[in-house]
């Protein structure tokens, strides 16, 4: 009878003790989602997202393209839609405005829109659109996986404005020839209050530390939105 009752109290344990990881790992499930529900909500707040998805934005300003030998300067007009959440990018080359043929696009006119076009697909408008299950909440920053790839977002502390995203992409070859993988990294700065909404008048773009492209608005303005507008 002892021994049965041994026997019994001990699978009784056993199993009682099996069932608290899966415990601690459902609760810190839970509290990871009401963290990044929480914080994805203020951030929804100070960038304006109810009012973004009901205006269209226009920008002007110049992108700055970083080589060894010289740095170029293109103009640019940004185009988008809040309704449908599109951008579209009006790029001067020359004093001309780009046709929108690839052969007529010069080297650093290409590194200008792939720039612009991951800083508005895979910054602010992603962190907004995601579904806060999606993000793995740690102390500074949040993390999204998407399609196979992870972007880590982080916060001013203060503001809760996005200060930069960072994501890795690629690869090349250091100094020894060995292959290592970039990390880029997207900076937001110099925010403003345009028409109520918190802008960031300066965008840049670092690949492994090193300074890629920096995009300068001189003009930022927002319109009620409209479906018959096509950015």
């Amino acid at each position: 009878m002892k021994m049965l009752l041994t026997v019994f109290g001990c699978s009784l344990l056993i199993v009682s003790n099996s069932t608290i990881p899966t415990m601690q790992a459902s609760q810190n499930s839970q509290k990871s989602q009401k963290s990044s529900a929480e914080v994805l909500d203020r951030v929804a707040v100070v960038h304006g997202k109810a009012q973004l998805a009901r205006t269209d934005m226009i920008a002007e300003g110049t992108v700055m393209v970083f080589n060894e030998k010289q740095t170029t300067a293109l103009k640019v007009t940004l185009l988008r839609n809040g309704e449908h959440q599109s951008q579209r990018i009006l790029l001067y080359q020359d004093g001309k405005m780009w046709d929108g043929r690839g052969e007529n696009l010069t080297s650093e006119g290409k590194r200008v829109l792939d720039f612009l076009e991951t800083q508005y697909m895979r910054g602010l408008r992603q962190m907004l659109k995601a579904n806060e299950g999606a993000f793995t909440v740690t102390a500074a920053s949040l993390m999204l996986q998407k399609d196979g790839e992870n972007t880590t977002y982080f916060l001013d502390s203060d503001t809760s404005r996005l200060s930069h995203f960072e994501f890795e992409h690629g690869q090349q070859l250091d100094s020894k020839g060995r292959a290592r993988t970039n990390v880029h990294s997207y900076s937001y700065a110099d925010y403003r209050s345009t028409d109520g909404i918190a802008t960031p008048f300066r965008i840049e773009h670092d690949m492994n530390g090193s300074k890629q492209e920096e995009l300068l608005l001189t003009e930022v303005r927002y319109v009620p939105a409209t479906s018959t507008r096509n950015p």
